[in-house]
């Protein structure tokens, strides 16, 4: 304060850390790996949760920055130290594991959740959750089939397809072609 006959300068180095986007990614299959591959190459940290031997998908481990290993999948996601706002893809080997996912997923706060799939299978699935307790509300959130509209049936174009809508929402983007804009 004036007059305390003390006067200094203070100088002050201040740090901006944004949390780096986090991509979670429940199963560690043909698509599950392509999309890790993509996602690295945008700057998201990556997560594997599995329920099968690491040594059967090493390949995976490596390249994402974690591995969890679990019983479940909804045991997985909810012991895992998650932040919000982190991005899920749900594409495990089995219907029953994706259930599994999916069920942990909708505990969390995750920006996206993502399941890999068919409609019938999405349907079948979202009727077995509610009489489970699962919200009706909650499964809506869910983005399933998971990707946009460009892709075959090959595990690199559907991967593809999943990252760009995973980049739409975070971005606000709509999905419509830019050139529409004008």
């Amino acid at each position: 304060e004036p007059g305390l006959g003390c006067s200094f300068k203070v100088s002050l180095f201040v740090e901006v850390c944004c949390p780096g986007l986090q991509l979670v990614v429940c199963g560690a299959g043909h698509v599950g790996n392509a999309v890790l591959r993509f996602a690295k190459l945008l700057h998201f940290e990556t997560t594997i949760i599995d329920n099968r031997p690491p040594d059967l998908i090493r390949n995976n481990i490596e390249i994402a920055d974690k591995f969890i290993h679990c019983e479940t999948f909804e045991a997985g996601i909810l012991g895992a130290d998650i932040p919000d706002a982190a991005y899920c893809l749900c594409c495990a080997p089995t219907h029953t594991q994706d259930k599994s996912a999916l069920k942990g997923a909708l505990q969390k706060n995750f920006a996206y959740v993502g399941m890999l799939g068919s409609i019938k299978k999405t349907k079948e699935m979202y009727e077995q959750l509610e009489k489970e307790g699962i919200g009706r509300n909650l499964l809506e959130q869910v983005h399933s089939p998971v990707g946009l509209d460009i892709c075959d049936m090959s595990p690199e174009e559907v991967a593809f397809s999943i990252v760009a809508e995973i980049l739409m929402i975070k971005n606000g983007g709509t999905g419509n072609p830019r050139r529409d804009k004008r």
